[in-house]
């Protein structure tokens, strides 16, 4: 799993402040961040979650990036509220 467990009540961002930061460094000036796959910028990062297997076959590496959506770094300024009775 890649994400945080929430609190049982309250706010929590969707990622934490490290992750946050590291975000805002790959946005360009316009506030768009480049694909998923081309986060993680290290062969090492990009084992640990298979796209050095995927990138040994090039044609289904780039259908698989073309499916991927771009985001705006402010996708992340939302803030989920929980209530667990």
């Amino acid at each position: 799993m890649d994400g945080e467990v929430p609190p049982s009540q309250g706010a929590a961002a969707p990622v934490r402040p490290a992750l946050r930061d590291f975000i805002n460094s790959l946005a360009g000036p316009d506030g768009a961040l480049p694909i998923w796959s081309r986060w993680l910028g290290d062969a090492h990062r990009a084992s640990l979650v298979g796209l050095d297997i995927l990138g040994r076959d090039p044609i289904a590496f780039a259908a698989s990036e073309s499916g991927l959506p771009r985001l705006s770094v402010d996708w992340f300024d939302d803030v989920m509220t929980t209530n667990i009775s």
